[in-house]
């Protein structure tokens, strides 16, 4: 009876120690992303990602990264082995220059157990910048003054006479709408209402009569400007046509040859 009852003992307890073996948990595998990708969500190409994956288990023996293309095309394929730990962050970082559906795909494993997680985002070429707006009208709103220099000469026939007037110059501009502009252009002590049009940072003025007068000569043309804004300097070049030399009481047509240019400076008060 005594060698029944202990061999029935060690059944038992045999039977109690199997009982009792630990259960081995399967790995589990978490994502993160910096930046953050969600799923479904759309990244621009060129955008450095870093994927990481934080794995954790018993005798952790490896993990599969792989990134494919919409067509089965892979971008990333990568075995890393994790020779047995328990806990491991890895990072995979990526910068894509692929367009379109991506998915991504990291599998764990540990003691025969695996851990899936799968990330669907689509990868999109960087939107094209909005072309350079029309610099804001009120750049060229205000009150300018420098000089208006006429160097050259005015002949006909057989006379010839230099011209050679720098003379201290003001314009007041105001724009309007559909990129028109009115000014008011003060040389030689008188006024003149002027109309243009500008884009970015040019304008065209209509022509205008200009009368100049000194000691040397009376003359009389229609001018034309144009003026090319940098910050608050307004440069002005233009050219002369119609031109009349008043010459002993006789208006005499002359062709002018030279230049005809100034510098204005945008001032704070009108």
């Amino acid at each position: 009876m005594r060698k029944l009852s202990f061999l029935s003992l060690v059944l038992i307890g045999f039977m109690l120690m199997t009982g009792c073996k630990k259960e081995t948990l399967p790995p589990t595998l978490t994502l993160s992303s910096e930046p953050n990708i969600t799923e479904g969500m759309e990244v621009e190409t060129g955008t450095d990602i870093k994927f990481n994956f934080d794995c954790k288990g018993e005798n952790l023996s490896s993990l599969l990264i792989t990134i494919t293309g919409e067509n089965g095309e892979e971008i990333i394929y990568n075995f890393l082995d994790l020779n047995g730990v328990t806990s491991v962050t890895k990072t995979e970082e990526c910068i894509f220059t692929y367009v379109g559906r991506l998915t991504l795909e990291a599998t764990l494993r540990a003691n025969g157990q695996t851990a899936t997680v799968t990330l669907h985002f689509t990868s999109v070429a960087p939107s094209e910048p909005d072309p350079d707006p029309d610099p804001d009208p009120a750049l060229f709103d205000g009150f300018y003054s420098g000089f208006l220099k006429i160097d050259g000469s005015v002949s006909a026939l057989a006379l010839s006479f230099p011209v050679n007037d720098s003379t201290q110059a003001e314009m007041t501009i105001t724009t309007l709408e559909d990129n028109q502009v009115t000014a008011v252009f003060v040389y030689q002590g008188t006024s003149f209402d002027i109309t243009g049009s500008y884009e970015d940072n040019s304008i065209v003025f209509d022509s205008f009569p200009l009368e100049i007068s000194n000691s040397n000569l009376q003359l009389t043309a229609t001018i034309q400007l144009n003026g090319t804004l940098d910050e608050n300097v307004l440069s002005l070049e233009g050219n002369f046509s119609d031109c009349l030399l008043n010459y002993t009481g006789i208006q005499i047509p002359v062709e002018f040859t030279g230049e005809i240019g100034g510098v204005l400076e945008k001032c704070d008060d009108l």
